[in-house]
């Protein structure tokens, strides 16, 4: 008899939790939209895009703050459910924004990356030991960024084996591809 109705009040909680998830996720994407576009940023050598950085690290204080927010309103359960949406959703807007997008990464940009990406694990690590595993399309990119040139022609050989074989799960060969098309290596 309470079946139905249990199974109202479940679904409700979940459309709900993806519903904060959304709206959290809209703001931060307003906030680091400038960050995301700045393609020039990850072809520059040295501190050229610092003011780019402080736009990006107060989109980071932006979601720390909602979270913690957040943390303080919803049950464990719930909170759980919209932080690990968050993650999911954070990591879906970054691979989007820059990856599928043709964005070129010299060496300086992709150790500039993974520091921010450092700065991006270092909000999520308040609620989880290893906030990089809920970021695998992001963490994943940047270990085929920091690959070797060499590697390169591994990875068309081997395709979807060489993939797998290197830790690289959350990615399609197509994907992987387009990301080493745009890696530029200066010699």
């Amino acid at each position: 008899m309470f079946e139905a109705e249990i199974k109202g009040m479940k679904d409700l909680e979940d459309e709900w939790s993806e519903k904060i998830s959304t709206v959290i996720l809209r703001g931060f994407d307003a906030r680091c939209r400038d960050y995301l576009r700045n393609k020039k940023q990850w072809q520059e050598k040295g501190e050229e895009a610092r003011g780019v950085l402080t736009a990006f690290v107060g989109a980071l204080s932006y979601l720390q703050e909602k979270i913690s927010k957040i943390e303080a309103e919803l049950n464990e359960i719930d909170f759980v459910r919209v932080w690990r949406n968050l993650a999911s959703g954070v990591d879906n807007l970054f691979f989007t924004g820059l990856f599928a997008s043709n964005t070129k990464f010299s060496d300086a940009g992709v150790e500039r990356f993974a520091g921010d990406l450092g700065f991006l694990f270092g909000v999520f690590s308040a609620w989880c030991l290893r906030p990089e595993g809920f970021f695998p399309r992001l963490r994943e990119s940047v270990k085929l960024l920091k690959m070797k040139k060499q590697w390169k022609e591994d990875l068309v050989k081997g395709k979807e084996k060489w993939l797998k074989e290197n830790g690289i799960r959350h990615l399609t060969l197509v994907e992987a591809e387009k990301i080493w098309k745009n890696r530029v290596f200066v010699t």
